[in-house]
């Protein structure tokens, strides 16, 4: 048995083949698939399968040997040098034929004594893209065509008509969703969309483009960017930028930080990425009412309503970037920043200084939100 199942009928090394012929490797030795000799489809623990020219891949049908019978265990798609796993016994089933055969396209079956060749039906794969969430593109090959995906991934460059010859990512064989990481930068814009490959050729998704860069001063978000987070920043993200975006002009000249009367909030945070839990802490504590952070809590502008009273640390961003941002005073502006239970931080507009005064006084308010 085991010598009608694995003795090879011909080496085809010494003979000549058809130009176009689809050629594989057994041990090194070239067999035709299409010469009309009849191929060693077997191969026994030890020998290797490799793939010749004109053949994009090969299906073998892995069997275990126990107790001199062979129980059907896999199905392997070969694509470089493989050795058949001792205890196991391989046969060669079908080969997908590069475009450049008689028959492009062509997937070649054994019949029993000859390899036919049958016309490819498959289609390309169908997929689609996903918008960038920082560096990351997700994808989905929600069709294999009809044939087995050989690569997946997600083409990118400068421009917008992409292919395969543009930088991509390779995430595998297979179909379904996937994640590639892309090294874009943000002050270039990236174009980007999702392919598949299978036997039929390569299916591609829509494009799309990265963010624009984001500069202080651009008109973005609902108002205007005042400040870009930095490595060492609370909240900076390599590969996400954030920070702080400002009304665009002022939403109160004559605002007071209390609501009639003194109360200690506990909203006494400074730094950055503080001050919108800062206003709502002042805003549980002092209620509904005409004052800074119930103003900014308060204010729905250009289809945003996520505004609040900057922190210390924030207004000051904004006071260093003020001939940028622009519409300031030359005046003293509240943060959220308590100082007291009698005050609270603010900052003056004309000389940069921080100080805090009584939550009575009346100074201009900028709502920021954040990105």
């Amino acid at each position: 048995m085991k010598h009608l199942l694995f003795f090879c009928l011909l080496l085809c090394s010494k003979l000549s083949f058809a130009q176009n012929d689809p050629l594989l490797l057994i041990d090194g030795d070239t067999v035709s698939m299409k010469s009309g000799l009849s191929l060693p489809y077997w191969l026994k623990a030890g020998q290797t399968l490799a793939l010749g020219s004109n053949v994009k891949s090969a299906s073998v049908l892995e069997f275990t040997i126990d107790s001199n019978q062979l129980v059907f265990s896999n199905v392997i798609s070969v694509k470089n040098v493989q050795t058949v796993p001792v205890g196991k016994a391989w046969k060669i089933e079908a080969i997908a034929c590069t475009n450049n055969t008689a028959n492009p396209g062509d997937v070649l079956t054994w019949d029993g004594s000859h390899w036919v060749a049958s016309a490819n039906t498959a289609n390309k794969p169908t997929v689609t893209t996903g918008a960038a969430v920082g560096s990351q593109v997700t994808g989905n090959v929600s069709d294999d065509g009809g044939s087995t995906v050989t690569a997946k991934g997600i083409c990118y460059g400068l421009t917008p008509n992409l292919t395969l010859s543009n930088s991509h990512t390779d995430e595998g064989p297979g179909a379904g969703q996937f994640t590639s990481t892309i090294p874009f930068t943000f002050d270039t814009t990236y174009y980007y969309r999702a392919y598949a490959t299978n036997a039929k050729g390569t299916g591609y998704g829509v494009t799309y483009t990265t963010i624009k860069h984001l500069k202080i001063g651009e008109i973005f978000g609902g108002g205007v960017i005042a400040y870009i987070l930095q490595p060492g920043d609370p909240g900076y993200d390599a590969n996400v930028p954030h920070g702080l975006i400002a009304a665009p002009s002022d939403q109160g000249t004559g605002v007071t930080w209390r609501n009639g009367s003194y109360v200690t909030t506990g909203a006494i945070a400074q730094a950055l990425g503080t001050g919108n839990a800062n206003t709502n802490t002042i805003v549980a504590a002092q209620g509904a009412g005409n004052y800074a952070a119930q103003l900014c809590y308060d204010l729905v502008l250009n289809g945003y309503s996520d505004w609040y009273l900057p922190s210390k640390d924030e207004l000051n961003k904004l006071y260093l970037n003020k001939t940028i941002i622009g519409g300031f005073a030359t005046t003293d502006y509240w943060t959220s920043s308590e100082y007291g239970s009698s005050d609270s931080w603010d900052q003056s507009f004309n000389t940069g200084f921080q100080n805090f005064h009584g939550k009575n006084y009346v100074f201009y308010v900028r709502p920021v939100r954040s990105f």
